[in-house]
């Protein structure tokens, strides 16, 4: 990493060998990928006190907390810093699958309605 000249180069080939040792997933990759292109602030002050400093561990500490905080969410995703929730499940590819998304939706809404009533009865 030493030899290369350009933050991006270095930040791009510093998430190339996390990704090879296993320390990131093929979407923490992506996603600091994006952070480098993206030109997010954070992950070039790590760079710059990194070259500061020396400290190869405490820079990849700091690199692997921006895609995984030990308090986030399992189910949110973390771009920059947005976060982001994750998609719906309603983009259903064919169109038996909307339907039975449908009828799910529907059941799911009438044992609802069903509780509430009890519910009244009961009170």
């Amino acid at each position: 990493m030493d030899q290369l000249q350009l933050p991006h180069a270095k930040l791009l080939y510093f998430v190339a060998e996390l990704y090879k040792s296993g320390d990131i997933t093929d979407t923490e990759k992506t996603l600091l990928k994006e952070m480098i292109v993206g030109d997010d602030q954070k992950i070039f002050e790590f760079l710059e006190e990194y070259e500061d400093n020396g400290n190869e561990t405490n820079f990849k500490q700091k690199v692997l907390g921006l895609v995984k905080p030990k308090d986030q969410d399992p189910m949110v995703v973390v771009v920059g810093n947005r976060k982001h929730d994750p998609p719906e499940q309603d983009d259903v590819s064919s169109p038996y699958g909307t339907q039975l998304l449908d009828k799910k939706r529907k059941q799911h809404h009438g044992k609802e309605t069903h509780l509430d009533l009890a519910n009244e009865l009961q009170q």
